[in-house]
């Protein structure tokens, strides 16, 4: 008998691919939601939000499976919730406070 060794990424490496390379150019969530559907117990979420806790295409993406119930919720997961949400036009502001909040972390 005659196998071939096939080296595999972790789940969680593709998701994290996946979701960085989304640009305002690309950004179609139909094929990486497919995936994540498939392999949602084999994902580790948290750090999912670590990996891509700087890109606003992914953070809209976990928004969505989390309202889909395919991830857990980021309080369900014991990340802090900053005290306070900004305004959504404090702009960089707000984008630093929701990427911190996707690390676990607030300002």
């Amino acid at each position: 008998m005659l196998s071939v060794v096939m080296p595999v990424l972790p789940a969680t490496d593709v998701v994290i691919g996946k979701l960085r390379a989304m640009t305002e150019h690309y950004c179609d969530f139909a094929p990486p939601l497919a995936a994540v559907r498939a392999v949602r117990e084999q994902v580790d979420w948290p750090r999912v939000r670590r990996g891509v806790g700087d890109s606003d295409f992914a953070a809209a993406f976990l928004v969505l499976v989390e309202r889909l119930g395919i991830a857990d919720p980021v309080e369900r997961l014991g990340i802090a919730e900053p005290a306070a949400r900004p305004a959504p036009c404090d702009g960089p502001r707000w984008r630093a406070e929701f990427a911190a909040r996707l690390r676990g972390e607030f300002l």
